[in-house]
């Protein structure tokens, strides 16, 4: 069972991939404008931080009785941010093609920022432990 559900994930990154490449073709071709690029990217992953954190302080505000207007501003710039996206990419497509391209790079980018950030302190953690000066301690009495 384990490996049909693994497959299953397999197959479904695979249908997930040939759709957002099929879309990429289709807006390139017909429309000359591309999705996944460096700047969207940053936009995205910006908002998505920024909306992320903003929920987080207002949850905490709203539980220790805070000042809630901090975390309602970082969602508002992050939402601000992704419609400035929405409405950069139906400027350059159609409306149902920029509607459909800017759900997928919220989905796509915002999963990339957060799995990103993990990788990029493990990576960093590992360069840490690589660098310090340290040397094995060796156990004689045993």
């Amino acid at each position: 069972m384990t490996v049909l559900t693994i497959l299953a994930y397999v197959a479904a990154v695979g249908a997930a991939s040939a759709a957002l490449n099929g879309l990429e073709y289709y807006s390139v071709k017909h429309h000359r404008h591309r999705f996944m690029t460096r700047s969207a990217f940053v936009l995205v992953a910006a908002a998505a931080v920024s909306a992320s954190f903003g929920l987080e302080l207002w949850k905490e505000a709203e539980a220790t009785g805070g000042d809630e207007l901090n975390g309602i501003l970082l969602m508002t710039l992050g939402t601000i941010a992704i419609m400035a996206r929405l409405v950069w990419n139906v400027r350059k497509t159609n409306i149902l093609l920029g509607t459909a391209g800017t759900a997928v790079q919220a989905g796509v980018f915002g999963v990339l920022t957060f799995v990103g950030v993990i990788f990029l302190l493990l990576f960093l953690f590992v360069q840490f432990l690589l660098l310090a000066n340290s040397r094995p301690v060796y156990v004689i009495n045993r």
